[in-house]
């Protein structure tokens, strides 16, 4: 059967993979004696310390974002190209942005309109996953709905493709393509994740 005619969905990370923020988004971590520090998120301790507290407010901002977020053209083009035929979503550890007409306008000025690429924030759930397993979830609960049998991850983390490609053993009549967005420099390549 030609993909086009299975039900198919192609998702698209967005930091690191559809934008480049040049590491200007940081956690605000403030200890229990007052230090105040910004950290990646992937540098953050899983758990909190006593009386540790975590601001995640760059990554809610809207503004934060239109200013700091480059895109990555090749990543991108590959997903407006896509969506003109295919069923695309971006599926991002964040939760939601503080304005959601300014985060629009702003991924619009690439080409991309949330009108018809829906914006899938797994930062939303509450629950003690990682964002690689609530991302799988999030999968494996579509698939569950909408019937997918073709279905494809974008992504430049490893964890987040290693735990879409676990899914494998869940739904075994749904075909998985986990794809690496790998950049060096200006240099970007997306190679498939076994």
């Amino acid at each position: 059967m030609d993909l086009l005619t299975e039900k198919t969905i192609h998702y698209f990370d967005m930091d690191d993979t559809l934008f480049d923020h040049g590491g200007q988004t940081r956690v605000v971590l403030r200890s229990p004696s007052g230090t105040v520090s910004r950290v990646k998120p992937e540098d953050l301790p899983r758990k909190k310390t006593k009386g540790e507290k975590r601001d995640y407010s760059e990554f809610r901002s809207s503004e934060h974002f239109a200013r700091v977020a480059k895109p990555i053209p090749p990543v991108i083009s590959k997903l407006t190209r896509l969506a003109r035929k295919q069923k695309v979503e971006i599926l991002t550890g964040r939760s939601d942005f503080d304005d959601k007409d300014r985060f629009g306008a702003a991924l619009a000025q690439h080409g991309i309109d949330i009108a018809k690429v829906h914006v899938r924030r797994v930062g939303n759930m509450r629950d003690s996953l990682t964002t690689a397993q609530r991302k799988a979830k999030h999968i494996s609960d579509e698939i569950n709905k909408h019937g997918y049998k073709v279905v494809h991850l974008y992504d430049d983390l490893p964890s987040n493709l290693e735990a879409f490609a676990a899914l494998r053993r869940q739904h075994p009549g749904v075909r998985f393509h986990p794809h690496h967005v790998q950049r060096a420099g200006d240099q970007v390549k997306i190679k498939r994740h076994r």
